[in-house]
C-alpha cells in the first residue's frame, strides 16, 4: 500500500469518523444548502492538507480535526444531554482519542514496515507549499462562516 493511501487510512479515518457525528448534527439543526456545500468541500480539503503537508504538520492537524469535531458534535448535543453531560463529554474524548490512537498507530507501524524507498511522493515545493497556503486559507474561510 503506498505511503499516501496509509497515511489518509491512519489519520484521515479518525478525522471523517469524528467529522461525520458533527457533520450529522450540524445538518439536523441547519439543513440549508450552505450547509451542505460546506460539508462536502471540508473533507476533500482536510484530505488534501493531510496528503500535502509533512508528517508532523500532518498528524498535528488530525489531532485537532479530530478533537475539534468531538468538541463540536458535543456542543450541538448539550441541550439534549441533561445531568449526564459531564460522562458523555469524557466518553465522546475517549472514543475520540482511541480511533485516532489506532489510526496513528497503524499509520506508523505500516509505514515502518514498508519499504523505506517508497515514501509518500511530494509534490514539488513550488507547488506544495502554495497549494497548502490555498487550502488552509479556504479551510479558514469555511471555518469562519461556520462560526457566524
Amino acid at each position: 500500500m503506498p505511503d499516501s493511501a496509509r497515511r489518509l487510512v491512519g489519520l484521515g479515518l479518525p478525522c471523517l469518523v469524528a467529522y461525520l457525528i458533527a457533520a450529522t448534527l450540524t445538518l439536523y439543526a441547519n439543513h440549508s444548502l450552505a450547509v451542505v456545500a460546506e460539508c462536502l468541500a471540508w473533507p476533500a480539503i482536510i484530505a488534501g492538507l493531510l496528503l500535502l503537508l509533512p508528517e508532523p504538520l500532518a498528524v498535528v492537524l488530525a489531532i485537532a480535526v479530530v478533537f475539534g469535531h468531538v468538541a463540536g458534535a458535543y456542543t450541538l448535543m448539550t441541550p439534549m444531554l441533561g445531568s449526564a453531560w459531564y460522562q458523555i463529554a469524557n466518553g465522546m474524548f475517549l472514543v475520540g482519542a482511541a480511533t485516532l490512537g489506532t489510526g496513528l498507530y497503524w499509520w506508523v507501524r505500516t509505514s515502518n514496515q514498508s519499504n523505506r524507498g517508497q515514501r509518500l511522493k511530494q509534490v514539488p515545493t513550488w507547488l506544495r507549499w502554495p497549494l497548502i497556503i490555498g487550502l488552509v486559507i479556504a479551510a479558514s474561510a469555511i471555518a469562519q462562516k461556520s462560526s457566524v
